[in-house]
This record gives C-alpha cells, structure tokens and sequence, in this order.
C-alpha cells in the first residue's frame, strides 16, 4: 500500500505538469478593483484556483459549465461557461460574511451575526490531513475556551477535554456530547471514537446561555457535532488513503543509568554498607568489576518499544437530486500501538438520507454503524507494566534463558527485587477488547401553517462491549510478586442501549419588517439501561487452554448486574431579533431525573443573552475603524448530572447473622441515601465582544466568563453513632472565571495566501466551599497523595515538603530543624512552621498544575495548487510532578534509578552535586521520597502538533474532478524543559491534574496521503 501511495502521490506532481491551456477570467468589486484571492470553483466538482494580485485566474473549463465565485466580504455568484475563447470579467457586490454565515446551535441553526451566547464553532474541512484515528486530537489548539490534552499515547485513548475549566468532585467534567440531534452517552460514540470523516462541522456551547436548553447535562459545557449531509444538486464521490509510520521521539525517553553505572551504584552502596552500618560481607561477586558490563546494557523502556503503521481509509459518496439526498461514509482506522503487542482499529460506516415528500414535509433517517477492537494494558500509572519494565536493572536482557534454554520469566540479583521479564508481560498477555456500537436517529419535519415548524425525532445508540484477558503463568505478576505464578483468565460483557425522544415546535415571523421571532417549545424524554456479566478464574494448573473453562471450577467466579437512569425534560427559547441590531435570547429547560431523589427531583435551568450590532447604528457609520462590532452578555444556569445512579437511596449489603445457632444471610443498609440529592448546578454570566476589521481580514473575539458551581457531590461525614461514616450530599461550591481570545488574519491575498488563526484561554478556580466543616480534599499522607484542595485557594494544587537540599557536613546537620530519621547525607526539608523541626506540619503549597494560559495557533497557506498548514499548541505556566522520581531516585538499589543519581552524597569529602542524599538503611531512604517541591517542574510547553504540504491538480481526468496529494508529520516538535509536558495520570479531571506516573509514550507520525473527488 505504501508503494501505491507513493507512486500516485508522484503521478499527482506529473500530471499537474502536463496541464491543458485553462480559461481565464478577472474578478472584480462593483468598482472595477481587483479582488485578490477570489476563489472561482467549477460547481459540482472540487476543481478550484484563487485569482492573483490583478485578480486575474485560469482554469479548466468545459464549455456549458458553471463557475462559482467567491469572497470574503462579498456576495458569490454563478456563470455559466459558454465561449471558451473569451476571457471573463466578473464582478462581485459587497456583502457581510457574517450575515449569511450558519452555526449549529441547540436544536438548532442560527446566523453567526445573531448569536448572543459564547459559541466556538470550525468546519471539519480544517482539520484534514491529520493521521489520528481521534477527533479530540484534530481538534487541540483550534477553539478558545476547549483546553485538550494528549495525556497519554495509548491507541485509541489518551485525549483529556476541558471546557472553561470545568470541575467537580464527583460528577466529572466531561462536556455533552450531541451527534445530528441525539445526546450520546458514551461508549463506542463518544467523540474520541466517531470516524472524523463523517463530520462536516463541531460547535462548542461555552457559556449557559448558549447550552441552557441542554439543562441538568449542560454545566461542563456541550459539543454539537453535524455529520456530512449531500448538497443540492450534487453528486459527490469522495475517496481518501493514508499511510502513516510511527515512531517514539527520543525526547521524552527516561534518562536512567545504564549496566556499567548500575553496577557501580550496587558496588557503592555496599562500601557505603560497610563504612556507616559495619557490614562485613564485602561486594558480591557480580557486582565486583562493573567495566565488566561496559556494552552490555539494556534499555528496557526502549525493549518494549516498536516502530508502527497507522492507515485510514474513506470512501464518501453523496448525491442530492430532486427530492432525495443521501450520503454514505465508509471508513476504517487502525494504528499499531508502538509499544508491543497493542493496537487499535475501527471500522465505521454512516448513511444520512432525508427525503422531501413534499413542499411541506421531510422524512429523514441516520445509521451509523462502528466496530473497534483494541488491545491495551496496565501499562500507564505507577507499578504498571511500563514503569515497572524501566526500573528493571538494566543488567538484564528480555531474551537471556534459563539452565533448560527457555527465554526467562523473571531476574534476581544481590540485593534487588526479583523482576518479572517485562517483554513476556507485555507479549505474552492478552488483554483483548471488541464493541460494537450501532447510532441511529429518524425524524419527521413538517412545515404547516407558513410559519411553523414541527420536528419529532427519535434516536437510538446500542452498544456491546466484550473483553477477554488471559495471564499465563509465565508472565503473571507484578514488581512485587514475580511469575512464575498461576495463571488467570477473564471474559467481560456489557451492553448498552440509550433511546431519546424529542418533539419540538418552532414559529419563526418577521413583523413590520424590524420584529423577527422565533420561537421553540420542546419536550425530551430519555433512557438509558446497562447489563453486565463479568467472569474469571484464577490458579490455572498449566497454561495450555487461555480461557475460563481451563481453569478449575473451585476457582471460577461469577458476577452479573444492571443499572439505568431516564430523564425528562420541557424547554422553550425565544430569539427576538429588532432592525437587525438588537438580539435577545431567552430560554429555559426543566428536568426531573430518576438519579435523584423524590424530594427534589426537578430543576430549572433559565438563561438570557443580549447582543447590540454596534455598527448597524447610524453613529457608527462613519467611525472608518470597526466593519463589525458586536457586543454580547449572558447569564444562565445549567446543571450537572453525572453522579452516578441509585444514590439517593440507602445501599443495601449483605451479611451473615446467627439465628438458632445456624448463619442466616441478611440483607442490612450498608449505606445511607438521601432524598434530597439532586444535580450539581452552575451559575454563569458571559461577557463577548466580536470584532471585524479591514473588509473582514482581522476579525477578533473576546470573552470573559465568571461562574459559581454549587450543590457540588460530596460525602458528608455523619456522627459515628449512626452506625455510617457518611452520606452522599450536594454541599461544596467552586468559582471559576477566565478570558478567552480569538484571532483571525487572512495576512496575505493573491498568489499567495496566508491565514493565521490563534487563541488564547486563561481559566482560574477557587474553592468556596467544601462540606459543612470546609475539610481539605487530600494532602493527608506523605507519599503519592501529591495534591490538596482548600478553601481560598484554586482547585488541586501540589502539596509537599520544600526541597532544601542535603546535610553536607556534621556542623550543617547540628545547626539545622531536622526530622527524626535525618543524619548527615540525607535530605533537608524546609522547617516552614518555624518549631525547629521537620514533619508532616512543614508541608506546604509547592506548585498549581493549572497553566497560567493555554494557546492555539494555526497557519495556512496557498500558492497556486499547493497547500502548507502547520499547527501548534501549547500553554505558560501550569507545573508537572514528576511521580515516577518517587522510586527513580531510590537509593537503597533495588532498582534502576536516573542517571544522575550516580552523582549522590557519599561523605563530606565526597559530597558529589548535593542533590541526592546518602544510601542508608530503613526510613532514612524513604525521607528523599516524600512529596516535594525537587519533584515539581515547569510544564511551559509549545507543541508543533501537525504539519501538512498538499498539491491539488484540478480535474486530471474527465472522470475525476481533482486528486490532492499530502505529506504530514503528526506531533512533529515538542518545546519543553519537561519531557513531556501533557501528561497527566488522571486526565483533566480539577483535582488531580499533572502528575506523571509513566504514560504510554506519545508517537510522532510520519504520514504520506491522497484524496480523488470524483
């Protein structure tokens, strides 16, 4: 495949080479002014060029077809072809792009010009050319507002979404996502897995007032996406191929201490053994001569590492003709996971079809089918299988054998752990996922009346999810207990089915010429249902038979349950648009959900907005400064409802009772329910402004935003004497407020085209409120619990010991606060409570994981048929804790540590670069591993996520209206003082932010693609 690519990829630059005399033409304003970068289209195909710095074009044209114009600030015209000896000169009158231009909304569509609310939108056409199977990936550094993070490499996985910096303690922060109408509950079709070339465009509800109308799912914000629908009079064939091959940069990699070195550090520590402790049993012999090892040292990060293919395939045939338009996307993905024995692959098909009975009703269905199968491990998080393998002392090779000759399940040596054989884990393991989901939604509209409109439509998403995992015995285990060990086997299903109902009626009049209305009445009912069964066996006898039945049945178990949720919902909106300036919005969305309890199972969720078209006014006439000006406030209330299900009624366990001398099983409360539990709710106002200079070749936004989430899901701690430790309330509240900039630059017109696209989003929080006693969130031990979060201070900041360096010398120790197990060589703490001595009471705030701001810029070009695009990301501020130091700077030697560590404190006389503390014994060890502050790093960072070159040749063939051939590097260059600077354990979750603790390497991607319109 890869050779075919190429060779047409190569054909492509020939043929383009070999072009025929084209038509030409001139494009001008009313005036006679060269417009300069007009783009002239022959209809129905993709064929296309963009006229110079005269306005002049050319193009090749049949005689009878018709040429579509266009330009920014101007209105598009037709003309038909009809002598092709005779050069046109077409002209283009004035026009307002933002007039006509068309966003999603909630149930919805609505001018760009009209929108009052916070409302990030982008065609899907901008984020070709990227070789990721994940839409979530597409879309980083492209809207305000949408903080999107790469936290993990995992095929498949590893994207984090944040909206505004959404939090919450218990309901998660993860927006709504909405495909053609239809709230998806997750699974195969959350947006991480829907094929991205099915989009035609995403819109993101920032602000209330925008996603009121989604109420009690609204409060982490609400992606729309709008799926490819055919255009009139079109028949379209679309046909894309992509080859990808992928690889893991060097940056980012582990710098740890290779066999000579190790050897050294074991050698070390048993001197160091002998002068402080008395030991007396001298170096073990292998450790004795470390040049010994000189070469032969393993990288064992790099051992389970492996370059990879990615290919993705898309076939689109559209056609919309008299009264029938449908569309049919094919597509399949799949990436190898560059680490061994991972992979992920989706095969997806989609049909969109709507058929117009007649002037008055509209009858559409949409299927979309997707199939995944993927293989991924425990590999991210500490003792995972990825920071397990690369504290494995690198003496070791993942093929040295045993006395029989057999490839060895695990290592030991003098004083160290025995480690499993990380490379049979990893290889040997199955672990083994298939869903299979199915998305489909059917609508009826009718238009009656002249002026209203209703629309029913009835959508259904069904998954089934299967899992398989198989553990010989011979890559069993962990870092703490080694295989050999009996083998154990899986087998896990669930099955999903969600089906939603909305009926809406819109009245849409204009009145006197200056009154447009629009009005929409809606209701919503929704259910969702869940089953599952989970299966195991454990302590197989041999390793012939990978599944459950080759186990003994004494050691068989199994489990099965359900769980659901329905909601219900009303909602009404009114746009009120006068003289075209003056815009109000109103809406509200009342929800009762079954998540709740009885006492309190309905909310509200009101919003309004307001918009004033500056410009539109007399006085602005004249100001030559502003083409558009448009001020935008909202306030609104939404809510969230992610809390999981069945919580507002007491849980019932099960416990053994004597009962006439025999156990009778009984069935107690296990824990308490409340009937007052009900959503989280999220007060918000909004602040806009859009600008337009120049005829529209700057055009500029600003937001500010302030809202206050309270009724936040906490466990209330409850008196002992009840008999329970708590019960699940809605006491807590954070305040969140930010700025969002967005900026557009159409730099350069003619020949050469350049289009710049940047935002910024700055986003803080502050904890208002935390139970009824306003108790911390964590902080509480010592080791990994690396975050707290308080009242008056933003939400999950790193808390720790203030690194201070290490007790050089006796006379520094005796004159230094020290803790109890400190002595000469080991590390120093600040004493921040001022007692003199070093403990838990000295710990303090060392880093926020938050960034100051984050940023996305995009660059476009065009010269003639060629194309350049290059995005980048990234943010200012924001710390990275580095979890992995906890063990890699572990000094007793049982494992591999880095490298610098070599460099330790020995003696006063030999007291190396005073960073790493002394080899000792016991709890004088674990002192260096305590949270703090040496742990935390800066995680400025600039990422250059894709660059693509492109060259487009117009109609090759009679048959084809154009083939474009692409290069791209995905994850191109990373700018960082930090190895790698998205990562973060526990995603974007508020309070757990930007901890590494070993994450699947993040492969860059070397791709080579084509796209043929036919």
């Amino acid at each position: 495949m890869k050779t075919k690519l190429v060779y047409i990829f190569l054909t492509v630059f020939v043929l383009g080479a070999n072009a025929a005399p084209p038509i030409s033409g001139r494009i001008t304003d009313t005036d006679g002014l060269p417009l300069i970068g007009a783009t002239v289209e022959i209809k129905g195909t993709t064929s296309a060029t963009k006229t110079d710095e005269n306005g002049n074009f050319s193009l090749d044209v049949s005689s009878g077809q018709t040429l579509v114009v266009s330009f920014i600030g101007y209105q598009s015209r037709e003309v038909q072809v009809e002598d092709l000896s005779a050069p046109l000169t077409i002209q283009l009158i004035a026009d307002d792009a933002l007039l006509d231009e068309v966003v999603v909304v909630s149930y919805g569509t609505q001018k760009k010009r009209e929108i009052t609310g916070a409302i990030s939108d982008i065609d899907a056409d901008k984020l070709k050319d990227q070789p990721v199977g994940q839409l979530l990936n597409k879309l980083q550094g492209r809207l305000a507002g949408v903080q999107i993070s790469q936290t993990s490499g995992t095929p498949g996985q590893g994207m984090s979404i944040k909206i505004r910096g959404a939090a919450s303690i218990g309901a998660g922060n993860n927006p709504l996502y909405v495909i053609d109408g239809v709230p998806i509950v997750g699974g195969a079709f959350g947006i991480g897995n829907i094929n991205p070339n099915e989009i035609e465009n995403i819109s993101v509800l920032k602000d209330a007032s925008a996603a009121s109308l989604y109420g009690s799912r609204a409060a982490n914000g609400v992606v729309l996406i709008t799926t490819k629908k055919a255009k009139a009079g079109q028949t379209n064939v679309t046909l894309s191929a992509l080859y990808g091959l992928t690889n893991v940069p060097q940056k980012g990699r582990p710098e740890l201490m290779n066999a000579e070195e190790w050897v050294q550090f074991q050698k070390e520590i048993y001197e160091d053994k002998a002068r402080y402790e008395g030991y007396e049993d001298g170096v073990p012999e292998m450790y004795q001569d470390p040049s010994a090892y000189r070469n032969k040292s393993t990288d064992w990060y790099d051992a389970l590492l492996r370059p990879g293919r990615s290919s993705d395939y898309s076939l689109s045939i559209a056609t919309n003709k008299d009264k029938f338009s449908s569309t049919l996307t094919a597509g399949y993905f799949k990436q190898d996971g560059v680490l061994l024995n991972t992979d992920y692959s989706r095969f997806s098909l989609r049909s969109n079809n709507e058929y117009n009975v007649n002037d008055h009703i509209k009858i559409g269905t949409n299927i979309s089918a997707t199939r995944q199968s993927f293989q991924s491990f425990n590999t991210d998080g500490g003792y995972q299988i990825l920071f397990s393998a690369f504290v494995t002392p690198p003496i070791f090779s993942p093929f040295d054998t045993d006395e029989t000759g057999n490839i060895k399940t695990s290592f030991s040596a003098p004083g160290i752990l025995t480690q499993p054989n990380w490379y049979r884990t990893l290889t040997e393991r199955i672990e083994r996922t298939h869903t299979n989901g199915l998305l489909t939604n059917s609508y009826l509209a009718v238009t009656f009346l002249k002026d209203f409109r209703f629309k029913s439509t009835f959508g259904v998403e069904l998954e089934d999810w299967r899992n398989r995992s198989w553990r010989p015995s011979t890559a069993s285990g962990d870092v703490f207990t080694p295989p050999p060990t009996p083998g154990a086997a899986g087998y896990n299903t669930t099955s999903d089915i969600s089906w939603v109902w909305e009926n809406n009626v819109t009245y849409s009049k204009t009145f006197a010429e200056d009154h447009q209305v629009e009005v929409l009445v809606g209701y919503s009912a929704q259910r969702f249902r869940r089953e599952y069964n989970e299966a195991g066996g454990s302590n197989f006898s041999d390793d012939l038979i990978p599944w459950i039945s080759g186990g003994l049945p004494e050691f068989r178990t199994a489990n099965s349950g359900t769980t659901q949720w329905s909601l219900l919902g009303e909602y009404a909106r009114l746009n009120y648009n006068f003289q075209g300036k003056y815009l109000l919005n109103a809406a509200i969305r009342r929800d009762g959900s079954s998540r709740f309890g009885v006492d309190d199972r309905w909310g509200s969720f009101p919003s309004l907005s307001l918009g004033w078209i500056v410009t539109e006014e007399k006085f602005a006439q004249n100001w030559g400064v502003f083409d558009y000006l448009k001020l935008r406030a909202g306030y609104g209330v939404t809510g969230n409802f992610n809390i999981g299900d069945f919580l507002q009624y007491p849980n019932i366990g099960q416990d053994n009772y004597p009962i006439n001398q025999q156990i009778t099983i009984g069935r107690p409360i296990a824990a308490l329910g409340n009937s007052l539990l009900t959503w989280e709710t999220t007060k918000g106002s909004n602040l806009g402004a859009d600008l337009g200079f120049f005829n529209d070749r700057i055009a500029f936004s600003f937001d500010y935003y302030d809202k206050v989430t309270e009724g936040l899901l906490y466990n209330l701690e409850v008196p002992a004497s009840s008999g329970f430790g708590s019960v699940m309330s809605n006491i807590g509240k954070f305040k969140l407020w930010g700025y969002e900039f967005a900026l557009t630059t159409q730099n350069l017109q003619g020949k050469l085209n350049w289009t710049t696209d940047i935002n910024v989003s700055i986003n803080r929080t502050k904890v208002i409120q935390l139970g009824a006693n306003n108790t911390p969130i964590g902080g509480i031990n010592e080791y990994g619990d690396s975050w707290k979060t308080e009242i008056g201070r933003p939400m999950g900041q790193f808390w720790g010991y203030v690194y201070d360096g290490i007790y050089m010398t006796e006379e520094e120790f005796e004159s230094q606060p020290r803790g109890i197990n400190s002595m000469v060589g080991t590390v120093r703490f600040k004493d921040i409570n001022g007692d003199g001595v070093i403990n838990a009471d000295d710990r303090t705030y060392i880093g926020n994981p938050n960034p100051k701001f984050v940023f996305g810029i995009n660059n476009t070009l065009t010269y003639k048929n060629f194309d350049f695009n290059i995005v980048a990301t990234g943010a200012v501020g924001g710390d990275i804790f580095d979890g992995k130091a906890e063990w890699l700077e572990l000094i007793d030697g049982l494992f591999n540590t880095y490298s610098y560590v070599k460099d330790r404190w020995r003696s006063p006389e030999n007291p190396g670069a005073g960073i790493i503390g002394r080899t000792s014994p016991g709890s004088t060890t674990g002192e260096h591993r305590k949270d703090n502050s040496r742990y935390v790093h800066d995680g400025t960072y600039l990422t250059i996520k894709n660059i693509a070159l492109g060259y487009t040749y117009p109609q090759p063939f009679k048959s084809i209206g154009s083939i474009r051939a692409f290069l791209s590097i995905q994850q191109a260059f990373v700018f960082s003082s930090y190895a790698n600077p998205e990562v973060s354990a526990n995603g974007l979750n508020g309070l757990s932010e930007g901890k590494d603790a070993a994450a699947y390497p993040i492969p860059r991607i070397f791709s080579l693609g084509i796209n043929v319109n036919f």
